[in-house]
């Protein structure tokens, strides 16, 4: 769930990053609706959000199941939040994530992906606009759809509006993408980007399927206050004194499938 919910959130988030390079914080409500045995399950929460860089912070401060009996909800949530929350930490260069619990003062870490420019299209082709005189690039670009059976891309505008109390552009985005073996990954949604702000994205509407055998899942974040000022780099480290764990349950004791 972790790990579908960081890659989501990632792809989602994306076309945003790569344009408030200097970075942001902000707090807002996320809710993410999936799929358990067989039954829709609804999840909410309030979180922090950090990014700088190629990476992206998550600090979930609350959890809660909506639409569900409260005391079922409470006890639900005790039962898969640890004391005082937890923090993922996704890295968009390496494609990896890091999770830790400061109750438990224990953290993990995916295994680094392979270099981005050499497989991921998306981070490809935003190198080859970037670079639209050097043909090189291009051809790069085209070089690394071979390791994939399918990919295609697109983004487009949804229209000008007011979202979380900002002037906003929409800008509708798909990824489709599937390697030589393995199912594909199919994301896709909106981006409300703050015209304020320098375009970050003050809500992000996204649909994840095929992350790794995790069930589909959809999520909404809405940013209810932002700090333009970049955070700190260390914010984006595991604090001192912690012990790394052997496997992402260890960190938070019991976890949705």
């Amino acid at each position: 769930m972790v790990a579908a919910l960081a890659a989501g959130f990632a792809s989602a988030t994306h076309v945003a990053v790569a344009q408030t390079s200097s970075g942001f914080s902000a707090r807002g409500s996320l809710v993410v609706q999936t799929t358990l045995s067989g039954q829709k399950l609804n999840i909410g929460g309030n979180i922090a959000l950090e990014q700088r860089g190629s990476r992206v912070r998550i600090d979930m401060l609350s959890l809660a199941f909506p639409g569900t009996d409260q005391t079922l909800s409470a006890l639900a949530s005790s039962q898969l939040f640890p004391p005082g929350g937890y923090t993922v930490v996704f890295d968009q260069q390496s494609r990896t994530y890091t999770v830790w619990s400061s109750s438990k003062r224990t953290y993990f870490t995916s295994q680094p992906g392979t270099t981005p420019q050499a497989s991921n299209p998306a981070v490809a082709a935003a190198s080859t606009v970037g670079n639209a005189n050097d043909v090189l690039h291009a051809f790069a670009f085209a070089r690394s759809l071979r390791n994939y059976r399918q990919f295609s891309a697109s983004v487009s505008l949804a229209g000008h509006g007011t979202t979380n109390g900002h002037p906003t552009t929409g800008i509708n985005f798909a990824l489709r993408r599937q390697e030589r073996t393995g199912e594909p990954l199919d994301v896709h949604g909106t981006l409300q980007l703050a015209d304020d702000l320098d375009e970050i994205p003050v809500q992000i509407a996204a649909s994840l399927k095929g992350a790794g055998g995790a069930p589909p899942l959809s999520l909404r974040l809405d940013l209810t206050s932002v700090d333009r000022n970049a955070p700190a780099e260390g914010d984006f480290t595991v604090p001192d004194g912690y012990s790394k764990a052997a496997k992402v349950t260890d960190v938070f004791g019991r976890i949705l499938p």
